[in-house]
């Protein structure tokens, strides 16, 4: 990771530079959101090809806790893409 130090934040303003603490911020932000889409795009194929798989059992097969689980299910369904049938 690439931190820039600058002088006042009157040349940061001058020279289009970013400040380190945006960008830090900026990153963390963008990897939880791909972290969070590949998952959730992981979860829906395990669904297709076990329907009858637990919440626990993803919870183990993607390694986070049944309540990310939960969160993310509950993402998919707002968006849609999953339905209890």
């Amino acid at each position: 990771m690439i931190f820039i130090d600058v002088a006042s934040d009157e040349t940061t303003q001058n020279l289009g530079v970013f400040n380190s603490k945006d960008v830090t911020k900026d990153v963390t932000k963008d990897v939880t959101n791909n972290v969070t889409d590949k998952r959730l795009s992981e979860i829906l194929l395990i669904i297709q090809k076990n329907t009858e798989i637990t919440t626990s059992e993803l919870s183990k097969v993607l390694k986070v806790t049944k309540r990310t689980i939960l969160r993310d299910i509950d993402k998919l369904k707002q968006n849609n893409k999953l339905k209890r049938t």
